[in-house]
């Protein structure tokens, strides 16, 4: 229950902290998704890709996070919109993967960079979510344009691969790292307040009357 009530809470809150959340997503998504495209690159380029896959991957690449973030920007609801940006995200990592045929070191990367930031926004309940839009996006590409497997990595996937494995992490934790300095929720934005204080608002877990508590004794000021 304690479950449902937080994911209510994180799509409702005020505009302003939503359209902050899209803005830092937005960031992300463009170094991410550029990243991925060298990835996935390596292995297009290694299996001998036709031009369709290349012109779909740079679309992905450089045209989906300028839609993305005006699609937030504008919705009444903006975290909302935002978490549909992500779970699309995670359903196009999946349809890559799956054109890919698998192959070990870009799917990995790709899977356990894209599984880090939906835990750093929405947690495990989340991060279901878009496993589930991941797998589903995966199983219609392989059924829709066929599907061989592809077990071995060769050196050019795993050195296309690794601008993603390193700069990637970096980025979240520059993200995080700015988010505490500013007294902000680093990627998710179901807390407010200062990392650490007491009196920080997390999910829907602290009542008026304990904030009016700490307000009184002067704590909060000293954030």
């Amino acid at each position: 229950m304690e479950q449902a009530v937080g994911q209510a809470d994180l799509s409702e809150r005020p505009q302003v902290e939503g359209l902050r959340f899209a803005r830092r997503m937005y960031f992300l998504r463009v170094l991410g998704l550029l990243l991925g495209a060298v990835c996935i690159g390596g292995a297009l380029w290694n299996q001998g890709a036709h031009a369709p896959a290349w012109a779909a991957l740079l679309a992905n690449a450089l045209i989906w996070p300028h839609v993305a973030y005006p699609l937030a920007r504008r919705s009444g609801n903006p975290y909302r919109a935002e978490l549909r940006n992500l779970m699309m995200d995670s359903a196009s990592g999946g349809a890559w993967m799956a054109v890919i045929g698998f192959s070990p070191a870009p799917s990995a990367v790709i899977f356990s960079m894209m599984a880090m930031d939906k835990v750093g926004v929405g947690g495990l309940r989340f991060l279901a979510r878009c496993l589930a839009a991941q797998a589903v996006a995966a199983a219609v590409v392989a059924m829709a344009f066929g599907f061989e497997l592809h077990p071995l990595s060769s050196t050019v996937e795993r050195l296309a691969a690794l601008p993603l494995l390193v700069a990637y992490p970096v980025a979240i934790g520059l993200t995080t790292y700015h988010a505490v300095r500013t007294g902000r929720s680093p990627l998710s934005p179901a807390s407010t307040g200062c990392p650490g204080c007491p009196t920080a608002v997390t999910g829907s877990r602290s009542s008026p009357a304990s904030s009016s508590a700490a307000g009184a004794s002067g704590i909060r000021r000293r954030c």
